[in-house]
């Protein structure tokens, strides 16, 4: 699996995440789901931080649904995560820790019931 960035008509940078399949033996790319958007280049708005935090609640949220459904594990997601951590950087250390936190704790939950 990896990331796939494809900019849109109106200027977002959408991240998709996509594996390699093969079909009739021939390599072809399925796309698992959509992960979030930022609106221009991403290493210009990168260094914004209002955007970056809407990319990465609506990042973490597709990527718990995708963990849920099974699509990808949680070795898979930490992979991810730091993949796209490359291209648009966290904007707060200490924000990011109580997410993940928190984010183990709904998962917890939801597999416990």
């Amino acid at each position: 699996m990896y990331v796939r960035w494809k900019t849109d008509n109106y200027g977002r940078v959408n991240a998709w995440l996509v594996e390699c399949v093969r079909v009739d033996g021939r390599p072809r790319q399925r796309t698992i789901r959509y992960l979030s958007s930022i609106r221009g280049p991403v290493n210009y708005y990168g260094k914004i931080d209002t955007y970056r935090d809407k990319f990465w609640d609506t990042l973490r949220s597709n990527l718990n649904e995708a963990q849920l459904a099974g699509e990808i594990d949680k070795g898979g997601r930490v992979a991810i995560e730091k993949k796209i951590a490359k291209a648009v950087p966290h904007s707060n250390r200490k924000r990011e820790a109580e997410w993940a936190r928190l984010i183990e704790e709904v998962l917890k939950q939801r597999t416990a019931v």
